[in-house]
């Protein structure tokens, strides 16, 4: 996985993360809950948006 950027995080936080997830401390495949690829993102889109509990973060494979 490619983390590309991060919202709401101090530049230290987010390497502290990344290191978490590196080493299998944090384990982010637990927080996907649709994969899609790029090219159908603006499909699925308003379906995540309107979904109630069922979506949590989405992996965008380029």
């Amino acid at each position: 996985m490619t983390v590309i950027s991060s919202r709401n995080s101090t530049g230290s936080e987010f390497r502290r993360v990344l290191r978490l997830m590196e080493t299998g401390v944090i384990d982010a495949s637990r927080w996907i809950t649709h994969r899609v690829g790029y090219s159908s993102v603006v499909d699925h889109f308003p379906r995540w948006i309107n979904s109630n509990n069922e979506f949590r973060k989405a992996l965008v494979e380029w």
